[in-house]
């Protein structure tokens, strides 16, 4: 969507200090990044997970770049967690990521 795509560009303009007016003009390097969060989405949706570990972060093989791009966030840890979970900052960008990675 349009909103999901803006936003997609103000964070990896964040990350340059610039502004990007389209997909294309992003660099490579944190398109990269963008299709590992969706990558990673996608996994965690078929799960039907929506907090996730330090642990399925490395197994998916998740960069610390992609998770410092903003769309995740850490909770709040539960008495009985002995690891840093994390979720995504909203259900709609955990979907958008899934579709840009499986429609890339």
């Amino acid at each position: 969507s349009d909103i999901f795509n803006l936003m997609i560009l103000r964070l990896a303009g964040r990350r340059r200090d610039r502004l990007y007016e389209s997909w294309a003009e992003i660099p490579s390097d944190v398109q990269q990044l963008v299709l590992e969060l969706g990558k990673f989405a996608f996994r965690m949706l078929r799960q039907q997970r929506l907090v996730f570990t330090e642990a399925d972060l490395k197994q998916c093989s998740l960069s610390e770049d992609a998770v410092q791009l903003g769309l995740l966030i850490t909770t709040d840890r539960s008495p009985s967690a002995h690891e840093k979970q994390w979720r995504c900052s909203h259900l709609t960008f955990l979907e958008s990521l899934a579709a840009k990675f499986v429609a890339h």
